[in-house]
């Protein structure tokens, strides 16, 4: 659930020099999709978090995203996973994807 904090992350982000455009999940804050890696279902059922993670790939590609950013670790292994998966996908159509995940800190470590 993210304790409820919502607005902080974001605040930080459109406070970064360069940081233009922010785009949002569809299903964002309280209605937010859990990426798959909660709760250890990574331990149990690997292709299932893959799947659902992928599904998240999927929407930011549409959304036209070339970075994912959040402020929780398991989501950061989970989309960077998906992301090479879906790398590797789109490489045997000779697609080239070009997006990255970053935690909030590492935007801003990056900004310094």
């Amino acid at each position: 659930e993210g304790k409820g904090i919502f607005e902080a992350p974001r605040y930080i982000l459109k406070n970064i020099p360069g940081v233009d455009n922010i785009l949002e999940f569809s299903c964002n804050r309280m209605d937010s999709v859990c990426c798959g890696g909660g709760g250890g279902l990574k331990a149990y059922n690997y292709d299932l978090t893959l799947n659902i993670a992928l599904k998240k790939i999927d929407e930011a590609i549409e959304l036209g995203a070339k970075t994912i950013v959040s402020a929780c670790p398991n989501c950061k292994a989970e989309m960077s996973d998906a992301v090479k998966a879906k790398k590797e996908e789109l490489k045997k159509i000779d697609v080239k994807l070009k997006m990255k995940v970053m935690d909030v800190l590492d935007v801003v470590a990056k900004s310094l």
